[in-house]
């Protein structure tokens, strides 16, 4: 049974902030100010990427403890944020995970929250833009639905509630809506979205193949199968030993609740 979204829910962004790692909820600079100020330095040399914005990068450079990129509009509002995965991931996932140019090993994955029409715009738009999307403009570009229900209806599998993450959603790629449970065949962002609201409140990225975690880098985990399957709806059967995440949250994590949440009704 599925809860109505509340009237006046404002759909037409993601979100107002931008926070990495769940419990820790680091914030991240969403304007160009807020990014000089806090270790991060231009590294686009005047290019922008229509599909992205203006790359900016850590001060100290891009490590295994410090992965992301972020991504800002000409009127210097956060427009992407990219993900670095170090070693290869599942090869049936590298659509997903693109080599970086001029590195040898390390994969990544960008999701944009502007459309190309706003990417490089100087006009201010949105706090946080008005989507998200996997690899915008390339072969593996994957639209992210903003509310519950167009993630529905768009073959998306609702899975479990946690508290200040609210309800995630699992696109298996070969199987959709039907869940494998094979990490091979599961696209690896699942977006969480509030249940009293209808609407996207953040996403995680996952990988089978560890990666630096807190306090040594940016990642969470890495979580046995069992404790993994908390995200899915039961029964879950997760085929990975072994699964990392980086949470990254769009709205405020204290408003997510999942008091009344039931997989049971979910698949009423």
């Amino acid at each position: 049974m599925r809860k109505k979204k509340k009237q006046g829910t404002d759909i037409s962004t993601p979100g107002d902030r931008l926070l990495r790692t769940y419990n820790l909820f680091h914030s991240l600079p969403i304007t160009t100010a807020k990014a000089s100020q806090e270790g991060f330095s231009d590294t686009s040399n005047g290019f922008c990427d229509q599909n992205l914005g203006y790359r900016w990068a850590p001060t100290n450079g891009i490590t295994k403890e410090n992965p992301i990129f972020l991504y800002y509009s000409g009127s210097g509002q956060i427009s992407s944020v990219g993900i670095l995965h170090f070693g290869p991931p599942p090869a049936s996932l590298l659509p997903y995970w693109a080599p970086l140019n001029g590195t040898s090993g390390v994969y990544l994955m960008t999701v944009s929250f502007r459309s190309p029409t706003q990417a490089c715009s100087s006009l201010p738009g949105e706090i946080l833009g008005n989507q998200v999307v996997i690899n915008q403009g390339s072969n593996s570009n994957f639209y992210v639905p903003i509310t519950r229900s167009d993630a529905l209806n768009t073959q998306w599998s609702p899975g479990g509630c946690i508290q200040k993450m609210g309800q995630h959603y699992i696109f298996d790629l070969i199987n959709h809506p039907t869940l494998s449970h094979k990490v091979e065949n599961t696209l690896p962002l699942y977006p969480t979205y509030n249940i009293q609201t209808d609407k996207i409140s953040g996403f995680l990225v996952s990988t089978p193949n560890v990666q630096n975690i807190e306090p040594f880098g940016v990642w969470e985990g890495p979580f046995i199968s069992d404790l993994w399957c908390y995200s899915f709806c039961p029964p879950c059967s997760w085929d990975a030993t072994f699964t990392g995440s980086l949470h990254f949250m769009l709205t405020d994590p204290n408003l997510n609740h999942c008091t009344g949440f039931s997989c049971f009704l979910e698949n009423l």
